[in-house]
């Protein structure tokens, strides 16, 4: 999450019986699952999936990071502490509840979630295996990039060169990538006001700044040196997503919906032979600000061509779609989200329902996996266990208090 209007990461539908939704989702559990129900949160009301707290509640955990080679998560403490700790394989509970077994950088100058909106990230590539960035803040009060990796037993922590009005950094995930990458906030030198992304090799002293107007939501393209985002597309009015290859230097609006587009993601999706595809939410009826609802759009790359090829609505009463993000189970890709009565997806107060669903329109799947007890969710994240997927997301175990990790476990179809 970061302060901007729309969710780095991170709809109305025609109303449905959800209530009926949610009895033959509970009458088709397994007798263990419905028997642990019982053991679950008690006190909570329930949706047929269990939802338990797996961090300590005295200490505060906002938007931790899964490794999911590593069976590990990160996060930063209240302190400006940065931590690692274990995540169980099998069962998917932190280890120890506290998530702290390695104290990555002690100095205190990394900025919590309530201060800059955003934890520490996991990168991969380069010559260290995988490394943690985030935003930090120097001697003089100037944010600047903060960078850890491992050498040999040890963690090497400290700041970017050149990185001082930069800010809320998303790495590159490619295992196997010599050059890994960061885009970031930092000023606009265009304009000469506000924000822009920008982009730097990570071992590089220099950056760039990434062309298109007002952009937002950046991430990078599995497998290319590419980044997608959304930006203000002057031909519809909205805005739209796009892509910027690094090397080409190659700006290129994708879409043209009449809708403003916010939190885009490309991937190569299982179901669609590995083609690349693109999910991004949509808001509209009527498009713009005012929008009473929000879609997933889904879009799939075939011989070089765009094709929207799904457009979903959650089976919710509530109506926004916020912090969606992609993961893949038994060859088919899925999405978690928060499902939010508000448009605001930053909002603090209102009740939110963490979902998940399916992209193929061919094998439509939804399941609300947060229970009915009202509580303000936010930064749904998913790792596969042994047993298969559990969601987690940030939440306070009691009404009013300190944020804690919750784990929900889904009941995906032929598991």
């Amino acid at each position: 999450m970061t302060p901007q209007p729309t969710s780095w990461r991170k709809s109305l539908v025609p109303p449905l019986k959800t209530g009926s939704f949610r009895l033959a989702t509970f009458l088709s559990l397994p007798l263990a699952l419905l028997a642990a129900l019982v053991l679950s949160s008690p006190g909570r009301a329930q949706t047929g999936i269990p939802n338990v707290v797996v961090s300590n509640p005295s200490i505060p955990i906002e938007d931790n990071e899964y490794d999911q080679l590593g069976a590990r998560q990160t996060y930063i403490d209240q302190s400006g502490f940065v931590w690692i700790g274990g995540v169980d394989p099998n069962t998917g509970n932190l280890v120890p509840p506290s998530g702290q077994v390695t104290l990555v950088d002690g100095t205190g100058t990394a900025l919590p979630v309530p201060a800059i909106g955003n934890g520490s990230e996991w990168l991969y590539g380069g010559s260290y295996g995988p490394q943690l960035v985030w935003t930090a803040v120097n001697k003089n009060g100037k944010k600047v990039l903060g960078r850890a990796y491992k050498n040999g037993s040890t963690w090497v922590s400290g700041f970017l060169a050149n990185s001082a009005g930069r800010e809320l950094p998303i790495p590159s995930k490619d295992v196997n990538d010599a050059s890994p990458r960061l885009l970031y906030l930092g000023p606009d030198a265009v304009r000469g006001r506000g924000t822009a992304l920008y982009w730097r090799n990570l071992d590089a002293t220099t950056d760039e700044q990434v062309p298109g107007q007002l952009n937002t939501g950046g991430r990078w393209i599995p497998g290319q040196r590419a980044m997608v985002f959304t930006t203000i597309d002057v031909r519809s009015g909205f805005r739209q997503v796009a892509t910027y290859n690094v090397d080409t230097k190659q700006l290129t609006i994708l879409t043209n919906t009449p809708c403003n587009k916010d939190s885009p993601w490309i991937f190569q999706a299982p179901e669609f032979n590995n083609d690349y595809t693109m999910m991004v939410t949509c808001q509209g009826n009527p498009p713009g600000p005012t929008a009473t609802y929000s879609t997933m759009e889904v879009y799939r790359q075939t011989n070089g061509v765009w094709t929207l090829v799904n457009n979903i609505q959650v089976p919710s009463t509530n109506k926004y779609i916020a912090s969606p993000e992609p993961w893949f189970y038994k060859n088919k890709s899925y999405f978690s989200a928060v499902v939010s009565p508000n448009p605001d997806n930053l909002n603090g107060t209102d009740p939110t329902e963490i979902w998940i669903a399916t992209l193929d329109p061919a094998a439509p799947f939804f399941q609300m996996v947060s229970d009915t007890t009202p509580n303000v969710r936010k930064d749904p994240e998913v790792f596969i266990t042994t047993q298969g997927p559990v969601v987690y997301y940030n939440a306070p175990a009691v009404s009013g208090q300190l944020p804690a990790v919750w784990k929900a476990t889904p009941v995906i179809p032929g598991s």
